[in-house]
């Protein structure tokens, strides 16, 4: 069975809600609210929307790649956050539940892009600094 089968099988979830040692992530792409990823640790509470263009998204064949920014200090650093999602198929789900459920792991990858306003030139050693955050999830399908 090839991936396209898979999804096409059943219903594709479609809202996301995570949490690692210290991060609270909820993704989804509804109806009402479109595409949107709400952030939350220790120092920031931030929600991006995929109509501003905050959320680059990829999928490859790995999973779904959504990376937005969560922070830019001048002459210093960019800090982005970029999350893998794997598709989840609900299929086998009972389809009269309004929100069907199913759990996972996964990760994120908090990157600190470092900045120079001379360029990188100035920078020594490596100009990006990842950070692996592992996250345990529940995905579902909601409007």
């Amino acid at each position: 069975m090839n991936e396209e089968q898979l999804t096409s099988n059943g219903p594709e979830a479609n809202l996301f809600k995570l949490e690692g040692k210290g991060v609270w992530i909820t993704y989804g792409i509804l109806r009402g609210r479109r595409e949107f990823l709400d952030y939350r640790d220790e120092q920031r509470k931030v929600t991006f929307s995929g109509e501003k263009g905050e959320i680059d998204s990829l999928e490859s064949k790995i999973g779904k790649l959504i990376t937005v920014r969560l922070e830019e200090v001048s002459d210093s650093h960019i800090l982005t956050l970029t999350l893998l999602l794997p598709k989840i198929n609900l299929r086998g789900q009972q389809t009269a539940v309004a929100t069907q459920e199913n759990s996972f792991e996964t990760l994120a990858i908090r990157t600190k892009h470092l900045t120079s306003i001379g360029g990188p030139a100035l920078i020594k050693g490596p100009l990006q600094i990842y950070e692996v955050v592992l996250l345990h999830g529940v995905a579902s399908q909601a409007d």
